[in-house]
Protein backbone atom coordinates (compact mmCIF):
# COMPACT_ATOMS: atom_id res chain seq x y z
CA UNK A 1 0.00 0.00 0.00
CA UNK A 2 1.43 3.37 -1.01
CA UNK A 3 2.02 6.20 1.45
CA UNK A 4 -0.76 8.20 -0.21
CA UNK A 5 -3.32 5.40 0.22
CA UNK A 6 -2.32 4.92 3.84
CA UNK A 7 -2.82 8.63 4.50
CA UNK A 8 -6.16 8.57 2.64
CA UNK A 9 -7.36 5.61 4.69
CA UNK A 10 -6.26 7.38 7.87
CA UNK A 11 -8.27 10.46 6.91
CA UNK A 12 -11.26 8.21 6.18
CA UNK A 13 -10.99 6.83 9.72
CA UNK A 14 -11.23 10.25 11.38
CA UNK A 15 -15.07 10.22 11.49
CA UNK A 16 -14.86 6.82 13.17
CA UNK A 17 -12.58 8.38 15.79
CA UNK A 18 -15.33 10.91 16.39
CA UNK A 19 -17.90 8.12 16.69
CA UNK A 20 -15.83 6.26 19.29
CA UNK A 21 -15.33 9.49 21.26
CA UNK A 22 -19.09 10.06 21.16
CA UNK A 23 -19.63 6.47 22.29
CA UNK A 24 -17.37 7.06 25.30
CA UNK A 25 -19.38 10.19 26.08
CA UNK A 26 -22.62 8.18 25.95
CA UNK A 27 -21.17 5.60 28.33
CA UNK A 28 -20.00 8.33 30.73
CA UNK A 29 -23.42 9.96 30.51
CA UNK A 30 -25.03 6.63 31.33
CA UNK A 31 -22.75 6.21 34.34
CA UNK A 32 -23.68 9.70 35.59
CA UNK A 33 -27.40 9.12 35.07
CA UNK A 34 -27.30 5.88 37.05
CA UNK A 35 -25.00 7.21 39.80
CA UNK A 36 -22.43 4.71 38.59
CA UNK A 37 -19.58 6.95 39.72
CA UNK A 38 -20.41 5.92 43.27
CA UNK A 39 -20.81 2.22 42.50
CA UNK A 40 -18.39 -0.36 43.86
CA UNK A 41 -17.39 -1.31 40.32
CA UNK A 42 -16.20 2.13 39.26
CA UNK A 43 -14.49 2.71 42.60
CA UNK A 44 -12.51 -0.51 42.22
CA UNK A 45 -11.68 0.17 38.58
CA UNK A 46 -10.48 3.71 39.30
CA UNK A 47 -8.75 2.52 42.47
CA UNK A 48 -6.75 0.04 40.42
CA UNK A 49 -5.79 2.79 37.99
CA UNK A 50 -4.65 5.08 40.81
CA UNK A 51 -2.71 2.24 42.38
CA UNK A 52 -0.80 1.69 39.17
CA UNK A 53 -0.19 5.45 38.82
CA UNK A 54 1.46 5.37 42.25
CA UNK A 55 3.68 2.50 41.14
CA UNK A 56 4.54 4.38 37.94
CA UNK A 57 5.47 7.54 39.83
CA UNK A 58 7.40 6.14 42.79
CA UNK A 59 8.83 2.74 41.79
CA UNK A 60 11.12 1.54 38.97
CA UNK A 61 9.19 0.85 35.79
CA UNK A 62 8.82 -2.86 34.95
CA UNK A 63 9.99 -2.28 31.39
CA UNK A 64 10.78 -5.91 30.65
CA UNK A 65 7.20 -6.89 31.56
CA UNK A 66 5.92 -4.35 29.05
CA UNK A 67 8.30 -5.52 26.34
CA UNK A 68 7.13 -9.10 26.93
CA UNK A 69 3.48 -8.01 26.65
CA UNK A 70 4.29 -5.97 23.53
CA UNK A 71 5.88 -8.87 21.69
CA UNK A 72 3.32 -11.42 22.87
CA UNK A 73 0.57 -9.11 21.61
CA UNK A 74 2.19 -9.11 18.17
CA UNK A 75 2.30 -12.92 18.39
CA UNK A 76 -1.31 -13.33 19.53
CA UNK A 77 -2.68 -11.05 16.83
CA UNK A 78 -0.43 -12.77 14.32
CA UNK A 79 -2.01 -16.10 15.27
CA UNK A 80 -5.47 -14.57 14.90
CA UNK A 81 -4.61 -13.67 11.30
CA UNK A 82 -3.00 -17.02 10.53
CA UNK A 83 0.66 -16.05 10.85
CA UNK A 84 3.32 -18.52 11.92
CA UNK A 85 5.27 -17.53 15.02
CA UNK A 86 9.05 -17.75 15.10
CA UNK A 87 11.74 -16.72 17.56
CA UNK A 88 10.73 -14.43 20.43
CA UNK A 89 13.32 -12.15 22.03
CA UNK A 90 12.69 -9.99 25.10
CA UNK A 91 15.12 -7.74 26.97
CA UNK A 92 14.73 -4.64 29.12
CA UNK A 93 15.96 -2.56 26.15
CA UNK A 94 13.59 -4.00 23.55
CA UNK A 95 12.34 -7.13 21.90
CA UNK A 96 11.26 -8.80 18.70
CA UNK A 97 9.14 -11.65 17.43
CA UNK A 98 9.35 -13.33 14.04
CA UNK A 99 6.06 -13.56 12.13
CA UNK A 100 5.39 -15.08 8.73
CA UNK A 101 3.14 -12.14 7.80
CA UNK A 102 1.91 -8.84 9.12
CA UNK A 103 -0.84 -6.28 8.65
CA UNK A 104 -2.12 -3.07 10.23
CA UNK A 105 -3.70 -4.76 13.24
CA UNK A 106 -0.80 -7.11 13.96
CA UNK A 107 1.64 -4.22 13.77
CA UNK A 108 -0.33 -1.76 15.91
CA UNK A 109 -1.99 -4.19 18.34
CA UNK A 110 0.42 -3.56 21.26
CA UNK A 111 -0.63 0.10 21.31
CA UNK A 112 -4.37 -0.55 21.61
CA UNK A 113 -4.71 -4.09 22.99
CA UNK A 114 -4.02 -4.18 26.77
CA UNK A 115 -2.41 -7.61 27.01
CA UNK A 116 -2.46 -8.02 30.79
CA UNK A 117 -6.02 -6.70 30.97
CA UNK A 118 -7.03 -9.39 28.48
CA UNK A 119 -5.29 -11.97 30.69
CA UNK A 120 -7.28 -10.72 33.71
CA UNK A 121 -10.56 -10.91 31.77
CA UNK A 122 -9.76 -14.41 30.51
CA UNK A 123 -8.80 -15.58 34.00
CA UNK A 124 -12.03 -14.10 35.40
CA UNK A 125 -14.10 -15.86 32.73
CA UNK A 126 -12.40 -19.21 33.42
CA UNK A 127 -12.83 -18.76 37.18
CA UNK A 128 -16.51 -18.00 36.79
CA UNK A 129 -16.97 -20.98 34.48
CA UNK A 130 -15.23 -23.36 36.87
CA UNK A 131 -16.74 -22.06 40.13
CA UNK A 132 -20.13 -20.91 38.89
CA UNK A 133 -19.44 -17.44 40.30
CA UNK A 134 -16.67 -14.87 40.38
CA UNK A 135 -15.21 -14.52 43.89
CA UNK A 136 -14.08 -11.05 45.00
CA UNK A 137 -15.29 -9.18 41.88
CA UNK A 138 -13.96 -5.95 43.38
CA UNK A 139 -10.40 -7.30 43.27
CA UNK A 140 -10.84 -8.38 39.66
CA UNK A 141 -12.07 -4.92 38.66
CA UNK A 142 -9.13 -3.30 40.47
CA UNK A 143 -6.75 -5.58 38.58
CA UNK A 144 -8.43 -4.67 35.28
CA UNK A 145 -8.10 -0.96 36.07
CA UNK A 146 -4.44 -1.34 37.07
CA UNK A 147 -3.48 -3.38 34.00
CA UNK A 148 -5.30 -1.02 31.64
CA UNK A 149 -3.47 1.94 33.17
CA UNK A 150 -0.22 -0.04 32.82
CA UNK A 151 -0.97 -0.33 29.10
CA UNK A 152 -1.75 3.38 28.73
CA UNK A 153 1.33 4.59 30.63
CA UNK A 154 3.77 2.42 28.71
CA UNK A 155 2.07 3.14 25.37
CA UNK A 156 2.41 6.89 25.87
CA UNK A 157 6.00 6.45 27.02
CA UNK A 158 6.95 4.34 23.99
CA UNK A 159 5.22 6.69 21.54
CA UNK A 160 7.42 9.57 22.68
CA UNK A 161 10.18 8.14 20.51
CA UNK A 162 10.13 7.12 16.87
CA UNK A 163 8.46 3.72 16.55
CA UNK A 164 8.97 1.59 13.42
CA UNK A 165 5.48 0.13 14.00
CA UNK A 166 3.96 3.61 13.59
CA UNK A 167 6.15 4.57 10.65
CA UNK A 168 5.27 1.39 8.74
CA UNK A 169 1.69 2.51 8.13
CA UNK A 170 2.18 6.27 8.44
CA UNK A 171 1.27 8.53 11.30
CA UNK A 172 -2.21 9.49 10.06
CA UNK A 173 -3.47 5.92 9.64
CA UNK A 174 -1.62 4.64 12.72
CA UNK A 175 -2.86 7.32 15.10
CA UNK A 176 -6.42 7.24 13.74
CA UNK A 177 -6.44 3.48 14.37
CA UNK A 178 -4.92 3.81 17.84
CA UNK A 179 -7.24 6.60 18.98
CA UNK A 180 -10.40 4.84 17.87
CA UNK A 181 -9.31 1.43 19.19
CA UNK A 182 -8.23 2.75 22.59
CA UNK A 183 -11.48 4.70 22.99
CA UNK A 184 -13.42 1.54 22.17
CA UNK A 185 -11.48 -0.48 24.74
CA UNK A 186 -11.98 2.16 27.46
CA UNK A 187 -15.72 2.49 26.84
CA UNK A 188 -16.08 -1.32 26.86
CA UNK A 189 -14.20 -1.60 30.16
CA UNK A 190 -16.38 1.11 31.72
CA UNK A 191 -19.48 -0.79 30.60
CA UNK A 192 -18.03 -3.89 32.22
CA UNK A 193 -17.23 -2.06 35.46
CA UNK A 194 -20.51 -0.16 35.85
CA UNK A 195 -23.21 -1.80 33.71
CA UNK A 196 -24.04 1.70 32.43
CA UNK A 197 -25.48 -0.07 29.40
CA UNK A 198 -25.54 -3.60 28.04
CA UNK A 199 -22.90 -4.66 25.54
CA UNK A 200 -25.65 -5.12 22.96
CA UNK A 201 -26.67 -1.49 23.49
CA UNK A 202 -22.99 -0.49 23.39
CA UNK A 203 -22.53 -2.16 20.00
CA UNK A 204 -25.80 -0.73 18.63
CA UNK A 205 -24.86 2.76 19.84
CA UNK A 206 -21.47 2.45 18.13
CA UNK A 207 -23.12 1.42 14.86
CA UNK A 208 -25.60 4.32 15.00
CA UNK A 209 -22.94 6.89 15.87
CA UNK A 210 -20.61 5.62 13.14
CA UNK A 211 -23.39 5.86 10.55
CA UNK A 212 -24.32 9.35 11.80
CA UNK A 213 -20.75 10.67 11.68
CA UNK A 214 -20.09 9.36 8.17
CA UNK A 215 -23.48 10.62 6.98
CA UNK A 216 -22.64 14.08 8.32
CA UNK A 217 -19.29 14.08 6.53
CA UNK A 218 -20.92 12.90 3.32
CA UNK A 219 -23.57 15.65 3.51
CA UNK A 220 -20.91 18.28 4.17
CA UNK A 221 -18.78 17.13 1.23
CA UNK A 222 -21.81 16.91 -1.02
CA UNK A 223 -22.78 20.48 -0.07
CA UNK A 224 -19.27 21.75 -0.76
CA UNK A 225 -19.20 19.95 -4.11
CA UNK A 226 -22.57 21.47 -4.96
CA UNK A 227 -21.29 24.95 -4.21
CA UNK A 228 -18.23 24.43 -6.39
CA UNK A 229 -20.36 23.04 -9.21
CA UNK A 230 -22.78 25.96 -9.00
CA UNK A 231 -19.92 28.47 -8.95
CA UNK A 232 -18.36 26.77 -11.95
CA UNK A 233 -21.54 27.18 -13.96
Amino acid sequence: MSRFLKALLGIALIPFCGATAALLYEVLKGITANDGWYSLGIKCFVGGMLGWCAVWMFLPHPTKSYVLAHELTHAVWGLLFGAKIGKLKVTAKGGSVQLSKSNLFITLAPYFFPFYTAICLLAAAITRLCMGRLPCPAAWLAAIGATWCFHVCFSFESLKVRQPDICEYGRILSYATLISANLLVLSALLVLATAAMSFATWALTLAKLTAAFYASVFRYLAAQFGKLHFTGR
